[in-house]
């Protein structure tokens, strides 16, 4: 619990400042630059760089970080929401990288895990999406 509770604390901060400071700042950029920016940045952050890993295995968290960013920045343009992608961005930590939490659950609790957020995530967006819609709809009248 307190890993959870912790490591959401950590993602709603850690999105505050990639969605909710930089890819506010980046948006007159094209998507690809901007994203490329971001992830790079984000890549750069996580200091991967100074473990023992392989220039492959660099390569390859430097693609999932901008690929990352992509996501998530979708999830934050889509909803309007840091609190969203910071619970997109937990799932992630859950799943792969948090320490306290990812020896704890097996391969199957993991892909139940994803399963049950990947319906949650369509359903939550899908309705902010709608209500996003109708709101800029009665804006514009």
């Amino acid at each position: 619990f307190i890993a959870i509770i912790g490591t959401l604390a950590y993602c709603i901060m850690e999105e505050y400042g990639w969605r909710g400071y930089l890819q506010e700042e980046l948006k007159t950029l094209k998507p690809w630059q901007k994203y490329l920016i971001i992830g790079f940045i984000w890549y750069l952050w996580h200091l991967a760089f100074l473990t023992e890993a392989t220039v492959g295995d660099n390569l390859f968290f430097l693609s999932m970080m901008i690929f990352g960013s992509w996501g998530i920045g979708q999830v934050a343009e889509s909803t309007k929401s840091i609190l969203a992608s910071a619970c997109f961005h937990l799932i992630i930590q859950i799943m792969m990288f948090n320490a306290l939490i990812k020896n704890g659950i097996d391969g199957t609790e993991k892909l139940i895990i994803l399963g049950v957020s990947v319906v949650i995530w369509i359903v939550i967006i899908k309705k902010w999406e709608k209500e996003n819609t109708i709101a800029n709809t009665v804006y514009k009248k």
